[in-house]
């Protein structure tokens, strides 16, 4: 007989159903099973339903009359222990679900729960115009509403507050003296830690017995080891005087006959909280054809929870109504949502999820803070999921942005050469050394050809960094690295290749990465720097509209030029003064809206780059009101006019900024 055999809902119905027949003897029936896996789901929305409509048809076998009837049908009493700190809470709930249940003046599934408890006996005194003493009051309701003709279920037993010996024992009562059938609803592992953290400092004061505390992190002698006590022990010693489990086994052996092991059936009950009307039916189709995926997944992390499955229907739900996409390839970007969002969920309630503040819309990381195979089990990763699950801060615009993305480097068509790459980076852990070789050989080739986009040199340098840990020479690394700083020349735009990547390694390889994206974002600073100087002046140096184009890249690279390089520090005043004289309204204009973008309108104004150049902005301005404007026109006058103001407006500004 296999007797790890899982029970069905149905089984376990029966079983339950045998139980409340049973006249031989007296015991209370557990129904065991761990925190969040749908044991109350199944208890109020199956098991009292079933018990119910197994009193109503007993009824109907065994009487005559519809008073008989009505005399012999059992209640289905239900209550919950949570946060219950007294026996007398538990009786007046138990007197309220009577009450209520033999009036039929509300539905089933009232709970009359917490501080709403002694105002319902208040009620109760009111309408019955009884005085009910509360130290006595199950003996009093007795009197006046049939309890003993009852089902009793009592759940989340582990969450009363109770000294777990004296609710059994209270429990006890109904079924020893009442003849009662009872059903308690628990996870029995949990079963008394609430009280047994009740002060703690003095039952390990208690069971040291004025030993020493050998702390791990202390370094004694072996005398003075000898004479400690490790931590292990004293909580083993804690547990062994203070601990509930010899007194609950005493009372659970007397009381409770079977306990029944609750597993429940995983994909009825994920179909059943994703069949909900507060959820769009178009949604509640792609999260039905991902029922499977969830099973497997809470299996292999080994989080039967179903109140984190609500959890994620929630964030899935208003992620859905934040997508505002119409590109075809949406639904594929969503579905890897629906998958990745769940992982998210999963490790953020089992308290495992590695959450990292990196400032890429994606990358590719462990999810797991505790798994140590970081080489097989990096996921892509998407910021807008993680910040939305740890912080609830969902942003539109960054979903859309992550979209383009996402299309962008996953699903649009590849050059042959990224598409191979790509099967490399996710795939040479299970090739031959000959097949790594190969492909090392294309991908220096395809750098030498300078055929990959720069974002994705970062992971080409992840990826050596691996073949070098996994004993392949350091050769290749030097070799690509070499082409890659070539290659920076042709840049257009300041990158960082490192933008927050290697803050997500937490191993041996992150020193390695470190070093190697420091030396090559050296080389991007200082190609950046070359290009800029040339820019301004190739810009400066044109013809007509010469001022658009300065305006243009200044807006283009304006971050970088303010964090890094500076304007007008790089710039010949002389000869920009010279131009300036020569040139169209046009291109004074659009030199003037250079000076207010950098230097007025900027919030990063006070960059040490900016900063640099104030003496040069003063020459300028100097420079500027001596022109000689007596054989321009009208139109030029005054726009050398604008920017005189222009400039002393940022002159003034930066006086202060200077001097602070």
């Amino acid at each position: 007989m296999n007797i790890d055999k899982i029970l069905t809902d149905d089984e376990i119905v029966n079983l339950i159903m045998k139980y409340v027949d049973e006249k031989l003897y007296d015991y209370a029936v557990m129904i065991d099973g761990d925190w969040g896996c749908g044991k109350t789901f199944f208890v109020k929305n199956r098991l009292v339903n079933e018990l119910d409509k197994h009193e109503e048809e007993l009824c109907e076998t065994d009487s005559k009359t519809d008073s008989e009837k009505e005399n012999k049908k059992r209640n289905i009493v239900y209550v919950s222990l949570y946060g219950v700190t007294s026996i007398d809470e538990i009786s007046k709930q138990i007197l309220m679900e009577s009450y209520i249940s033999n009036k039929n003046k509300l539905k089933n599934g009232v709970e009359i729960v917490g501080k709403l408890l002694p105002t319902a006996l208040d009620i109760f005194k009111s309408v019955t115009k009884i005085d009910v003493d509360d130290s006595k009051v199950f003996d009093t309701i007795n009197k006046f509403i049939p309890v003993k003709n009852s089902i009793l279920i009592f759940d989340d037993l582990e969450r009363c507050d109770c000294p777990i010996n004296e609710i059994l024992g209270y429990i006890n009562t109904f079924v020893e003296q009442s003849k009662m059938k009872v059903i308690i609803i628990a996870n029995q592992k949990e079963i008394g830690q609430n009280h047994w953290a009740d002060n703690r400092e003095l039952k390990y004061l208690i069971s040291a017995n004025n030993e020493k505390i050998a702390f791990e992190s202390s370094h004694k002698s072996e005398q003075d080891q000898s004479s400690s006590i490790s931590i292990s022990e004293l909580k083993s010693r804690t547990d062994e005087l203070f601990g509930q489990d010899v007194s609950y086994e005493k009372i659970k052996e007397k009381l409770i006959g079977n306990t029944i092991r609750y597993s429940p059936n995983l994909q009825s009950v994920i179909s059943n909280l994703i069949t909900n009307d507060n959820i769009d039916a178009k949604l509640q189709e792609y999260l039905l054809n991902k029922c499977d995926f969830f099973e497997n997944y809470m299996i292999q992390e080994n989080h039967i929870n179903f109140r984190t499955f609500q959890f994620y229907l929630s964030k899935i739900n208003e992620i859905y109504k934040s997508i505002n996409l119409t590109d075809e390839n949406w639904e594929i970007f969503f579905n890897c949502i629906l998958e990745y969002c769940f992982k998210v969920c999963v490790l953020f309630k089992k308290g495992n999820l590695k959450f990292n503040m990196y400032d890429r819309l994606y990358c590719v990381d462990s999810l797991d803070k505790n798994d140590k195979n970081y080489l097989f089990n990096d996921e892509l990763r998407f910021r807008f999921v993680d910040y939305f699950v740890v912080y609830s801060l969902l942003d539109s615009q960054e979903i859309d942005s992550t979209f383009t993305i996402y299309v962008e480097e996953f699903i649009k068509e590849k050059t042959s050469e990224l598409s191979e790459f790509n099967h490399f980076e996710h795939n040479w852990y299970i090739m031959t050394d000959e097949d790594i070789e190969k492909n090392l050989k294309k991908t220096k080739k395809a750098l030498d050809e300078n055929k990959y986009d720069f974002n994705i040199y970062e992971k080409i340098v992840l990826l050596l960094v691996n073949l070098e840990n996994a004993g392949f020479s350091k050769s290749y690394s030097e070799e690509i690295i070499s082409i890659m700083k070539e290659n920076f020349k042709t840049l257009k735009k300041h990158i960082v290749i490192d933008d927050g990547y290697c803050d997500l390694i937490n191993d041996e390889r992150k020193a390695i990465l470190n070093e190697i994206f420091f030396d090559l974002q050296t080389a991007i600073d200082k190609q950046f720097d070359i290009n800029t100087l040339n820019a301004f002046e190739e810009c400066i140096a044109k013809g007509k509209e010469w001022g658009a184009n300065l305006r243009n890249y200044i807006s283009d690279n304006k971050y970088e030029i303010s964090q890094r390089t500076g304007f007008l520090s790089m710039i010949d005043i002389q000869n920009l003064v010279e131009k300036l004289s020569t040139s169209e309204s046009c291109d004074i204009y659009d030199f003037t809206s250079s000076i207010h973008c950098l230097y007025i309108n900027n919030p990063a104004c006070v960059c040490p780059a900016l900063l640099n150049d104030f003496d040069k902005l003063k020459e300028l301005q100097k420079e500027v009101e001596a022109i000689d404007v007596s054989h321009f026109d009208r139109i030029k006058t005054m726009r050398i006019n604008f920017l005189i103001n222009c400039l002393n407006t940022a002159v003034e500004n930066y006086k202060e900024k200077v001097s602070k």
